[in-house]
């Protein structure tokens, strides 16, 4: 019985180390994003660089014609207009060059209530895709071309 105590807590401790160890369940490691308007993790070993519009283009370290990519855009930021959930529908629209808003899909995660849409497989392993969320008094939009959803799901739930 007391060697049981003893094992039990070295296991408990194990595993406590574990899961702090900056992988996730899916086997990515992260890294932070951080920018005057906004900050958020992002696969390790991935490249960062800013767009015009205080927003930043994340793409996956790879020579490869699949290669992954997405891009985190914050809005209401430097004093400007909040984007609505309306707004995001018709840009939406606009870049799929439709008449109609798509069809958009619900999520949550850990209390950041989103909405997305996911674009057919390009047949490479990817597949399109834009989240839309509103966080710490951002409106954020995500878009890319990835194959994992929880890479964008995970910048959504580690956005500040």
């Amino acid at each position: 019985m007391k060697n049981i105590v003893p094992i039990g807590l070295i296991l408990f401790i194990t595993l406590v180390i574990i899961s702090s160890s900056g992988c996730t369940g899916n086997g990515i490691s992260y890294k932070t994003f951080t920018s005057q308007y906004m900050s958020f993790q992002y696969p390790e070993g991935w490249t960062t660089e800013l767009n015009s519009v205080d927003g930043v283009i994340i793409r996956e370290n790879s020579s490869s014609t699949d290669q992954q990519w997405f891009e985190v855009t914050p809005y209401g930021t430097n004093g400007g207009n909040m984007l609505t959930l309306a707004d995001f529908k018709t840009d939406m629209a606009t870049d799929i060059s439709e008449s109609n808003p798509p069809d958009l899909k619900n999520g949550n995660i850990n209390g950041t209530s989103y909405e997305y849409t996911e674009d057919s497989n390009s047949g490479d392993g990817n597949s399109g895709k834009s989240i839309f969320f509103t966080k710490n008094g951002k409106s954020v939009i995500i878009y890319g071309n990835v194959k994992d959803m929880t890479v964008l799901e995970h910048v959504v739930a580690t956005f500040n």
